[in-house]
């Protein structure tokens, strides 16, 4: 990491004063196109945040938090957000001692931490998905091929992220942790975003470019 960067994220403590920073963590490299894409639409209609994306080596929820609690504990402020986007599929399994599912471990941890985690089920398509329909991803492999392409079409995430989150956010019930049925959590990046940082009118500004 250069000189620039080190200075960047360096904890205020030392001196140093810098904008908030989004810290994200992901399991799977179509999520950081995503947010890459969306990060890009946000700036073409004046919504300046700094991203901090992770760097692949997170396999699931639990490694996830880790992650982010490294960051926490180096390079986070009052005011950063700390945001992990991870998948139900194989996680939400008992450990060795057979009384805890490590998706469950990984949710109590993120509360603790104070780490917003948006679950998709079964998997971070379901939520590309919504963008098409308020049907259940099949996961056939044609259709992640599909995805894997539109991950990183600005333009397509443009035209229908607005569709998106309605479908998601109809389809959720907040009372549970996660979605336990087919669904997906990360319409509420949105909403953390547009809470976390009111001055920046997230929601209106997307509502006022027709995204919604």
């Amino acid at each position: 990491m250069n000189q620039r960067k080190r200075r960047q994220y360096e904890r205020v403590s030392k001196g140093l004063t810098r904008e908030n920073i989004v810290f994200l963590e992901y399991d799977g490299t179509a999520e950081k196109h995503y947010l890459q894409g969306l990060h890009n639409i946000l700036r073409d209609i004046g919504i300046d945040i700094s991203f901090s994306y992770g760097e692949f080596n997170a396999t699931n929820a639990k490694e996830c938090i880790n992650n982010l609690r490294k960051k926490k504990s180096s390079t986070h402020q009052e005011g950063d957000l700390l945001i992990a986007i991870c998948d139900v599929d194989n996680f939400d399994k008992t450990d060795r001692s057979g009384k805890k599912s490590v998706l469950r471990k990984a949710i109590e941890n993120a509360k603790e931490e104070k780490i917003h985690l948006l679950i998709s089920n079964v998997c971070f398509e379901q939520w590309l998905e919504f963008h098409i329909s308020a049907k259940e991803f099949s996961k056939d492999q044609i259709q992640k091929k599909k995805f894997s392409k539109l991950v990183k079409d600005v333009e397509w995430i443009k035209k229908n992220i607005g569709q998106a989150y309605k479908r998601a956010k109809a389809g959720d019930d907040l009372k549970l942790d996660y979605p336990t049925s087919y669904g997906s959590r990360v319409w509420q990046f949105i909403d953390i975003l547009d809470k976390q940082f009111p001055e920046k009118n997230i929601i209106s500004l997307m509502k006022e470019h027709s995204f919604f």
